[in-house]
């Protein structure tokens, strides 16, 4: 038995997404407020203890809450001066149907052998043939709608009348709630709750693949199933008991604030050894003959200490009574002990971590070290390992947590832990340790029959490109943050299977896997993407941003070194992650006997670069690429998040004392110096920069500029242009005095125009609708 997926609907800015989860450890992956925080959010706050706010609302949607207010306040009508009645018996507003399209729920589907739900017979479908698995919808909605008109049309009447007293409408004061919005804001949970429905799992033929199905074959995916498609419940689904999921599954969570912190309220390990103990080990619960030697040493010693403690006490006490207390007739004090061996476990120096070997004549404790002296990353890392062994021993219920058990009951079959962001403190191999280990540390178990049938799954949520890089893609669930549109001005998220975006060409399918796996993953953090054609692009580029394109230098840009050869086979990835893309790639012109040439125009040229054939499928004459302009260059995928082709374009060079000549360069380090011609003039220098300089002078002294794309061209042809891009790093002082190619700069205008479209920080609500924010990360 295991969690299939998970389909979470009107949550935040999940709206519509669909989680697949593995069977043993899901990866949730993307950018920052790509909605990552609020899966895990939504799976805590629906599977444990109800926290809900009305800012969980997917934003949109709180204007169609604010409409059935309105609408509750036009159906009454005052009847008496000073009383507002709920709206007439029967009205259409008081049934859930005007509410559920927009309610936040989890449906989750379970996969299971027929026999396995004895524990919850109540989930299995009411037909004959069962197809594998079973569902449960965890809604929030209206506890009791009738209750809450009233209530609400009796708040908005006293707001009303407060602000009658005020004869001038201009100075009347804005009292809460205004609006069925600010009134839920502030009574959600008293209002609301959560309802739990079973789901019919032959209507999700063809779209969840449940193992062991009789019903028609293996049920096969959709092609992308990233969108949640939740069946309509029918209007006499009637609620069944919410406890049912207990029964089959129990969650536990290792949140992203761990408290690692050297103040009073921090979550030390100390703590942490100490909760473990009491529950798992100790010697006083269900003692065992190993335990009473333990118990028995713990009680001499109590005893002894209070023997001491008597003894040193005699003196003050006697004080005390010469005041006039205890008195005849007053209770006499003692001091005694409580000893526990808990006590000894709540302080930093139960844990100490030795950093070196002591010798025979040495004192061990020498080479000690307290708790709060070891470095926060590997506090952070033995947490996080003891809370999973926790999570195991009390849901394997081993230990004396077993003992005081009914030993006999049945144990959860699904143990669904979630971890957030481990990699908080990790150096990068710590963080692969972790990952790696964390799933076997949770199914270390004795070879007992009855843990035979139990499942663990594990989903974490992460940021590190190093735990990406760990897990197979199949694994990994990239949350992609969509753009705003009319009807939805606040950006959703999509939630896509890595295992469905290479393709299914199997060269670039394992080409793209094993680039990624190079550059660790990086691309499914980034909010924007250049792919550069090589080395000397790689190493100037940056600067070229930073100084000319401060929105694109304050995102997360991920630079890929791919040459244009392969940068088509990268297409299918980028556009599944829609994240803004420039290609920067060389326009490759070759005459008509396919061999390499330098660009000119009406010579029947064409283009070489893949990319701009396979991928950008514009035509392949160099001609018409020169004439090619705007969104001409670009390609955009089904979520119109854009791919911008940047090839070499016409440059009308100049130097001082000479007219413009057109120029077309042919790849990045010729235009750069086409465009700076007076810089590389007036430097000097070796290898391919000293050729380029040398070229720019003797233009500049005989005040022609004929010969001056040839000759850059033919020094390309047998420079070093990785040492050309460093040397012009060290060489040109004022690194803002160079002029970008203007190709790349027709591209990084593009691309900043892109990334100043994303949702990249939250903003504050100032609109009064209730919402803390726009950004629901």
């Amino acid at each position: 038995m295991q969690v299939k997926c998970l389909e979470i609907a009107n949550f935040r800015k999940l709206e519509s997404v669909r989680i697949d989860l593995s069977d043993q450890t899901t990866l949730l992956v993307g950018a920052n407020n790509s909605g990552k925080t609020s899966a895990m959010d939504a799976v805590k706050q629906f599977l444990g203890k109800d926290s809900f706010k009305l800012s969980d609302f997917t934003l949109f949607h709180l204007s169609r809450i604010r409409e059935i207010g309105e609408r509750w306040e036009a159906a009454a009508t005052p009847t008496t001066p000073g009383k507002t009645p709920p709206p007439q018996p029967g009205d259409e507003f008081q049934t859930i149907a005007e509410w559920s399209s927009f309610l936040p729920q989890l449906d989750i589907w379970i996969e299971a052998a027929e026999h396995e739900l004895y524990r919850a017979p109540e989930l299995l479908p009411l037909l004959d043939e069962y197809c594998g698995g079973v569902g449960v919808r965890l809604r929030l909605e209206p506890n009791n709608i009738p209750h809450l008109v009233k209530n609400y049309l009796k708040a908005r009447e006293a707001v009303e009348l407060t602000r009658s007293a005020e004869a001038e409408e201009s100075k009347r004061p804005r009292l809460r709630p205004m609006n069925l919005v600010e009134f839920l804001e502030a009574n959600i949970g008293t209002y609301f709750g959560v309802s739990a429905y079973r789901l019919d799992p032959h209507q999700v033929a063809g779209k969840i693949n449940f193992a062991g199905n009789s019903v028609g074959g293996p049920l096969v995916p959709l092609p992308e199933p990233s969108a949640a498609q939740p069946q309509r419940l029918s209007e006499d689904s009637e609620p069944i008991a919410r406890s049912v999921l207990n029964k089959l599954i129990h969650v536990d969570v290792i949140d992203a604030q761990r408290g690692l912190q050297n103040d009073e309220s921090a979550v030390t390990l100390s703590s942490s050894i100490a909760s473990y103990y009491k529950e798992h080990l100790d010697f006083a619960k269900h003692p065992t003959p190993h335990d009473l030697e333990a118990i028995r040493a713990t009680q001499d010693a109590s005893k002894i200490f209070d023997e001491r403690l008597q003894e040193v006490f005699r003196p003050p006490l006697a004080e005390v009574a010469r005041m006039g207390y205890p008195g005849t007739a007053n209770p006499e004090p003692l001091i005694k002990t409580n000893m526990r061996l808990t006590d000894g476990l709540v302080h930093e120096s139960v844990l100490r971590y030795r950093v070196g070997t002591p010798s025979d004549d040495q004192d061990a404790a020498l080479f000690e070290l307290s708790e709060g002296l070891n470095g926060l990353g590997y506090q952070n890392l033995v947490l996080m390992i003891f809370r999973l062994m926790s999570f195991r021993d009390r849901r394997l219920r081993l230990g004396k947590s077993g003992i005081a058990a009914n030993d006999s009951a049945v144990l959860v079959p699904i143990h669904l832990v979630l971890v957030e962001e481990p990699e908080a403190h990790l150096h990068a191999q710590v963080q692969q340790v972790f990952i790696n280990q964390a799933y076997s540390t949770l199914t270390t178990r004795p070879a007992e029959d009855r843990y035979a049938d139990l499942t663990n799954q594990l989903v974490v949520s992460t940021h590190s490109s190093h735990i990406a890089h760990e897990l197979e893609f199949d694994r990994i669930r990239y949350f992609c943050r969509g753009m705003p549109v009319e009807d939805k001005p606040v950006p959703t998220t999509v939630v896509k299977s890595l295992a469905r975006v290479f393709g299914s060409d199997d060269e670039t399918a394992r080409f793209v896997k094993r680039y990624l796996k190079v550059n660790h993953c990086n691309l499914f953090f980034a909010d924007a993407a250049i792919l550069l054609e090589g080395a000397a692009e790689r190493i100037l580029l940056p600067s070229f941003v930073t100084n000319a394109h401060p929105k694109i230098a304050q995102c997360f840009v991920e630079y890929l070194e791919i040459g244009g050869a392969h940068a088509h086979r990268l297409k299918g990835l980028l556009v599944e992650l829609a994240i803004p893309t420039l290609v920067i790639t060389d326009i490759d012109a070759t005459d008509e006997d396919g061999k390499k040439a330098r660009p000119q125009r009406g010579s029947g040229q064409t283009t070489g670069s893949d990319a701009l054939k396979n991928w950008l499928e514009a035509s392949a004459s160099v001609d018409d690429l020169l004439s090619l302009a705007g969104e001409r260059k670009v390609s955009r995928g089904p979520t119109r998040v854009g791919v911008r082709f940047a090839y070499q374009i016409a440059v009308d060079a100049h130097l001082k004392g000479t007219e413009p000549v057109e120029m077309l360069p042919s790849t990045f380090e010729d235009a750069v110096v086409i465009e700076n011609l007076e810089l590389f003039a007036s430097t000097t220098g070796t290898g391919l920069f000293g050729k380029f300089s040398a070229t720019a002078k003797a233009a500049a002294e005989a005040g022609d500029l004929s010969t001056v794309a040839k000759a850059l061209y033919e020094s390309i042809q047998k420079g070093d242009k990785a040492k050309f891009a460093l040397e012009m790093l060290l060489s040109i002082e004022d690194e803002k005095a160079v002029v970008v190619p203007g190709y790349i700069a027709e591209g990084l205008r593009w691309l900043e125009s892109e990334v100043s479209k994303l949702p990249l920080l939250p903003s504050a609500d100032v609109s009064g609708t209730g919402a803390a924010a726009t950004g629901q990360a």
